[in-house]
């Protein structure tokens, strides 16, 4: 006697969640990390779900029971979700990403094919994207298991509405619904890029952060032109399926998937190879990361600012003689921006520089905040009540730029992280103030910069200080270079995900971001990795994880301005119109039909 498909995934999967719950309850309670726990949970619950709605589908009247091709579709669904998942960073996989999107243009014609309501496409479609993001993003949830599940499946259930679309022009506009599909999804990440519940990180353009020599033309397109030849590859591979299928010659799609697949690659390698420095960048400076390496989530919150600084300054007198020192994210604070000169850590920080004969300067990650004798017209305003009335304030994600030994500017990090460092639309998403602060984040949110600021060193550094999260967005930090920045300086925190992937792709992306604009990356970590990546993208060094080290190295100053610093990603903003437009072709479409019905 055969079990049901639903027990054989169903059973197991809950089994494996259970024990996965008990496991991190109990790390929990004696403040242990989860590891790669919460990847196994998150992807049981999933099986345990799909399990349970495949059970209720069987029991309607074209349930697994009487239509077959159900097991089928599902199967064709969770091989798109792989595909996606596995071709994503660290892995040099990214061509398993065009055969994901090729998997999931297959599944979308086989439905309309088969006549099957769009409520399916979307069943099926998010299926698969839970699986592309619970592979490539499950280590959110080392952060706090909520952030988690939010990050997995709301994403993907944001991601499924293009699929929807896509959908309906494989039914209505079947003679341009391949090229529409490509300008749809490259229309989404743009508008997922650029709205309040973005979330960057999971670009198709991305993958292609593990080969960096194979992205060298991103110099011109930024990571849309990524985007735009992964989902081309996937729409070539469903032709060729289909011309395979149909009986059709097999020539033309194999020559026009071969050529589109190897000649971008082929250019790539030239563009880099041609790559000169410019003549600004003749001499190089030194710059030190330091990396203390308090882990974040039981150690460096509770340890005192005085002993951390011990350890931070016995790295910096380790490397006593670099141009530009780097304190990663939230280092020390939270302190009272009228009062930086007099915290410890500019106490500690002078104190180096009289026992130095050349001492440098700093660029340091704080958490800060910012009084107010009054209300002012900022969303991050927050009020506290004390004993004199009512007190104002706004807190910041900071990086602060030290000059011989005093305080010159003060950035405050813009591009936040949804749900943990602000509420997107607030007024409209209130009901979600409790998720809010369960993540460790308030609706008030932390207060931001009005635009990029570049900080001027003596040595000739003009650093854009890109705080953690912020260098995934390549629009975002052209707008620094454009402001006159030469190098690029990531001070983060990448120990809330623990040893996992996380710290990998962030660091790659940072790779990307130096290919973008030409130039130097130092990245700062206070746990996870720290680098220093040239203006090809290469990574010149780095540290290991979960190690207190001080990193040096020379990096050279560019004021060559690319392509895409100059233009931006106008791929992503052209897509957006043309959806426009597609979309307004469905809705003619649709009223069409509708009038057509007796």
């Amino acid at each position: 006697m055969k079990l049901p498909f639903r027990l054989l995934l169903g059973v197991p999967s809950l089994l494996i969640f259970l024990f996965c719950a008990w496991r991190i309850y109990a790390l929990n309670a004696k403040e242990e990390l989860w590891g790669w726990l919460p990847f196994f949970l998150l992807l049981a619950g999933w099986g345990v779900i799909v399990s349970v709605v495949t059970r209720a589908s069987s029991h309607s009247a074209q349930g697994l029971g009487q239509n077959p091709h159900r097991l089928r579709f599902l199967a064709i669904s969770s091989l798109a979700g792989l595909c996606l998942g596995l071709g994503f960073p660290p892995l040099p996989t990214w061509p398993l990403m065009g055969l994901g999107f090729g998997l999931l243009l297959f599944l979308t014609d086989e439905l309309v094919r088969s006549k099957l309501p769009l409520k399916r496409q979307l069943w099926y479609s998010y299926h698969a994207l839970v699986l592309f993001n619970v592979l490539a993003s499950w280590w959110v949830a080392n952060t706090s298991l909520a952030a988690g599940i939010v990050a997995n499946f709301l994403n993907a259930l944001i991601m499924a509405i293009p699929w929807a679309l896509i959908y309906l022009l494989r039914k209505h506009m079947p003679k341009i619904w391949l090229s529409g599909a490509v300008i749809l999804w490259l229309g989404f990440e743009y508008v997922h890029y650029n709205w309040q519940i973005a979330w960057p990180w999971m670009t198709f353009g991305n993958a292609m952060a593990s080969t960096p020599s194979l992205a060298q033309w991103y110099s011109y397109t930024g990571i849309f032109g990524g985007s735009l030849y992964i989902t081309v590859i996937g729409v070539l591979l469903f032709k060729l399926s289909q011309a395979k299928r149909f009986g059709e010659s097999l020539l033309k799609p194999t020559v026009l998937a071969g050529l589109w697949a190897v000649i971008p690659l082929l250019l790539s390698v030239w563009i880099g190879s041609e790559f000169i420095a410019s003549k600004d960048a003749t001499t190089s400076v030194t710059v030190t990361a330091i990396q203390p390496n308090f882990e974040p989530h039981y150690e460096k919150f509770a340890v005192p600012d005085s002993d951390q600084l011990l350890r931070f300054m016995k790295l910096v007198n380790d490397e006593p003689n670099s141009d530009l020192y780097v304190f990663p994210e939230t280092s020390f604070g939270a302190y009272d921006e009228s009062r930086l000169e007099k915290t410890g850590m500019m106490m500690a920080w002078s104190s180096f520089r009289e026992n130095q004969t050349n001492p440098g300067d700093l660029l340091a990650g704080i958490s800060s905040y910012r009084r107010y004798a009054k209300p002012v017209d900022n969303p991050a305003i927050r009020v506290q009540k004390t004993a004199r009335g009512n007190s104002y304030l706004t807190v910041h994600n900071s990086a602060v730029s030290i000059i011989d030994g005093d305080v010159e500017k003060l950035y405050h990090k813009s591009r936040l992280v949804p749900g943990v460092e602000f509420l997107p639309y607030r007024k409209a998403m209130f009901m979600f103030e409790p998720l809010v602060k369960s993540l460790g984040g308030t609706t008030a949110g932390l207060g931001v910069s009005d635009s990029a600021i570049v900080f001027d060193y003596p040595s000739g550094i003009k650093a854009a200080p890109l705080i953690c999260y912020e260098s995934i967005y390549g629009d975002y930090v052209r707008e620094f270079v454009q402001a006159g920045a030469n190098l690029l300086v990531v001070p983060t925190n990448d120990g809330w995900w623990d040893n996992t992937p996380g710290h990998v792709q962030h660091l790659q992306f940072a790779q990307l971001r130096a290919i973008e604009n030409r130039r130097w990356v130092v990245q700062a970590a206070n746990t996870g990795v720290s680098a220093i990546i040239n203006a090809k993208g290469e990574v010149q060094s780095k540290t290991s994880y979960d190690e207190a080290i001080a990193l040096t190295g020379e990096v050279y100053l560019e004021s060559t301005e690319t392509v895409y610093t100059s233009m931006g990603d106008q791929i992503g903003r052209l897509a957006v119109g043309m959806s426009a437009f597609l979309l307004i072709g469905l809705i003619s479409a649709g009223w069409r039909k509708k009038v057509a019905k007796p």
